[in-house]
């Protein structure tokens, strides 16, 4: 979030609708269907970074680890692009 809203020239402080409990607000999930989510998805990458961490370095686990984050917004933003055509 800080490198974007820095590399776009917005204010770091300011704030937005581009944080992943936004986006699964935005498509039409409860809060607590959100707050289910985000748990599940931060129970699994938890489960992830253990089970990672066993066999590679701390660099590459956390790699792969914020490579995962990243694919979940694209997902995210990917189907709420398609939800507001």
């Amino acid at each position: 979030v800080v490198a974007r809203r820095k590399i776009g020239g917005h204010s770091l402080v300011a704030s937005d609708k581009s944080h992943i409990h936004h986006k699964l607000l935005s498509l039409e999930f409860s809060q607590h269907q959100a707050l289910v989510w985000l748990l599940v998805i931060d129970i699994l990458m938890i489960a992830a970074t253990w089970a990672l961490s066993l066999i590679w370095s701390p660099a590459v686990v956390i790699g792969v680890i914020m490579a995962a984050w990243i694919g979940v917004n694209l997902i995210l933003t990917n189907k709420i692009s398609k939800k507001n055509k």
